[in-house]
């Protein structure tokens, strides 16, 4: 068991229970227990990762939480409540920073009150039952460097402003496994300024860990610059992506184009998927000169002529 009396240690500062199988001292133990934390003002990091503490539902008083706070985590926790407004909306001034609420049941729509949490890096809810058409609100958060709402029942087109800032700083979009449908979003990928640039101080990858899909197999890595769209109904055309993209899919779309040229230039590229399309055409030739590529997918397409030789397809 664990006692409420954690919120008498005012100067706590983090709270790992990850992988254990506590629970509280009290009938309404979740309210209670998040309740109480807030007593710990110089609360910065709070982990319940894979423990049934707050299983069932994510209660309201999430939003009595130390304004200090920097790192909530509270994936597979068997949650299958909505995600209360309440957690975008404790204080204006809030630090929080990553915010993982993934492999739960959550259900519904992302609280629009997360446009509060100005310094948010990092977003992941995967793997839930979130319902809603694209968040493109969550471009006006200024610090937002990974978005990952993969494996829920996002659908719709994929409308994003073009203003200066909406996600600017992205490094990492997984929004693979949903129901988006129409043209692949150029607009969107012309705003990914982080992707386009060599990864300096401006744009320093997170330390934090997610569990990704990628080159074919799951992995848990420090975030890389990628995009994943795989498995959505993105048709026609694919954008001229540019810059120091790492990871590229596009499978199981129905992209009936041909392969960019363009993408060539993707110079540290890594891992390319383009399989289960309707693609046409022939190869590039330009796809050779990626000399990072070590996974190349392109199965399943109408594509015609030879494979590329030489260079870096010479070591397939």
């Amino acid at each position: 068991h664990i006692s409420i009396t954690f919120g008498n240690l005012r100067y706590l500062k983090a709270l790992d229970i990850a992988n254990s199988d506590l629970s509280s001292t009290l009938s309404s133990s979740k309210s209670n227990f998040l309740s109480a934390l807030a007593n710990c003002s110089d609360l910065a990091f709070l982990s319940f990762e894979r423990n049934p503490l707050i299983s069932g539902y994510l209660p309201a008083s999430i939003g009595n939480l130390s304004i200090s706070l920097l790192y909530f985590n509270a994936s597979s926790c068997y949650i299958s409540s909505r995600i209360p407004e309440e957690i975008g909306n404790w204080n204006p001034n809030n630090k929080l920073r990553y915010l993982a609420l993934n492999k739960n049941q959550l259900e519904g729509t992302l609280p629009l009150s997360l446009i509060n949490c100005s310094e948010l890096v990092l977003l992941d809810v995967a793997n839930n039952n979130l319902s809603d058409t694209f968040p493109h609100w969550l471009g006006m958060l200024p610090k937002l460097q990974a978005l990952i709402l993969r494996s829920n029942r996002f659908h719709g087109f994929i409308q994003v402003s073009s203003t200066t800032f909406s996600f600017s700083r992205q490094q990492m979009v997984d929004l693979s496994h949903n129901d988006f449908t129409g043209l692949l979003p150029t607009e969107f990928f012309q705003n990914l300024k982080a992707l386009k640039e060599e990864v300096g101080h401006e744009y320093d990858l997170l330390s934090y860990f997610v569990l990704l899909t990628i080159k074919g197999l799951e992995l848990e890595f420090k975030i890389k610059v990628l995009i994943d769209l795989s498995d959505n109904g993105f048709h026609e055309e694919i954008p001229k992506a540019v810059g120091e993209l790492r990871s590229l899919n596009l499978s199981s779309n129905c992209l009936t184009c041909s392969i960019p040229p363009s993408f060539g230039n993707l110079k540290a590229l890594e891992s390319l998927d383009l399989s289960f399309n309707k693609l046409s055409g022939r190869i590039p030739s330009e796809l050779t000169n990626l000399t990072f590529l070590e996974v190349l997918r392109f199965s399943n397409n109408n594509l015609v002529g030879p494979i590329p030789s030489g260079k870096q397809f010479g070591t397939f």
